[in-house]
């Protein structure tokens, strides 16, 4: 694509660049390009990568997990990803003296602050492994009422690199103490480097897409923004449509590749698609977002067909048939219909299920 004409080749391109029309041919290349795979939910998690990644199999990513080839950590709005092992100190060192909100909790104590954080971290690296009840005693000590509650002081740790979580059945009570766990020292990288690879990297994988979007995806200053940008020009492409400058990098798929415009994806809660534009338009008008983006940062599954919203929809797993639910709004023929029933046969499968039933509403 040497140039964008109309808001469609934009669509069709972050669909493709995505790895959603297009698979990525592993799950690391998936979570790597991406930069990221949000997980605080770890099965809506495992759906993104599903919906990317060709020939996968639900317990593949658990393996990668155990093997250490990914990690399990906060990054990106403070919020719990699967990341390539490699990439993490990218998301480390681009947190550099970042502020959490559960340290800005301290601002008018910052001693006390500094003073338990030295006490966790004398705690957590007696041993590779170490769950909530361990940090109680802090709780009293400091007379706070939950350390961990929405990840707490185990964000703060996780951005220094100290703390992931583990692929086992009790990942949401037992949390891994990082430079023990991984083998390998993980390289020190230079902050600005770090947001350099990221800008480049995002618009690889989700351009087209303006410098405010970034901005959104990265949670940063435009004017902090601007000034990584002028270190990446020369890997970017730039368009203007519609009074607004799109960036794409020159080595997305979209810009020497024909950009298929025929397909049907499921996108389950927290898709990083969803998650990526701070112009939502480009998904559907403005005065249905409350539909997909609700609330306490809660975003809706989505069914999208050829680039285009159809329907939102939702799942649930009783004695392992999956019931499928879908509300249109849009008209389905039937060449439609049997790809979105296509579409539940393979996630069921995916998801171990021995049944499945789709309802259309």
């Amino acid at each position: 694509m040497s140039k964008l004409t109309n808001m469609s080749d934009i669509i069709f391109s972050r669909f493709f660049n995505n790895g959603i029309s297009d698979r990525f041919e592993s799950i690391t290349e998936c979570v790597s390009t991406l930069k990221g795979v949000q997980s605080q939910i770890y099965n809506a998690a495992k759906v993104s990568i599903f919906n990317r990644t060709k020939n996968i199999h639900f317990k593949e990513i658990d393996s990668l997990l155990d093997s250490k080839k990914i990690i399990n950590g906060w990054g990106q709005r403070c919020t719990l990803h699967f990341y390539s092992t490699n990439d993490w100190p990218l998301i480390i060192a681009s947190h550099n003296g970042y502020e959490t909100w559960f340290r800005k909790k301290f601002k008018h104590s910052p001693g006390i602050y500094i003073q338990l954080y030295d006490d966790v971290c004398q705690l957590i690296n007696r041993g590779p492994a170490f769950s909530r009840s361990d940090l109680d005693k802090l709780q009293e000590k400091y007379q706070i009422n939950n350390l961990t509650q929405w990840g707490g002081i185990l964000i703060d740790l996780g951005l220094n690199g100290l703390v992931c979580n583990p692929s086992t059945g009790e990942r949401n009570k037992k949390y891994i103490y990082a430079p023990q766990w991984i083998d390998t020292n993980l390289p020190t990288i230079d902050s600005q480097q770090a947001e350099i690879v990221l800008m480049e990297s995002y618009f690889l994988a989700y351009g087209p897409a303006t410098l405010r979007d970034f901005c959104h995806w990265r949670n940063m200053k435009v004017s902090d923004a601007i000034q990584i940008l002028g270190c990446c020009e020369n890997v970017l492409a730039a368009f203007q449509l519609h009074r607004k400058t799109y960036y794409v990098h020159r080595n997305a798929k979209s810009q020497t590749m024909k950009i298929p415009e025929q397909f049907t994806t499921m996108l389950y809660r927290f898709d990083p698609i969803l998650l990526a534009y701070h112009d939502k338009t480009w998904l559907l008008d403005s005065a249905y977002h409350k539909l997909i983006w609700q609330s306490a940062g809660h975003v809706n599954p989505v069914l999208i067909q050829n680039g285009r919203f159809k329907s939102l929809w939702k799942m649930a797993n009783r004695n392992g048939k999956i019931f499928f639910h879908f509300t249109l709004f849009d008209t389905l023929v039937k060449k439609d219909l049997d790809q979105v029933h296509a579409c539940c046969s393979d996630l069921a499968n995916y998801l171990g299920a021995s049944a499945y039933e789709v309802k259309v509403s």
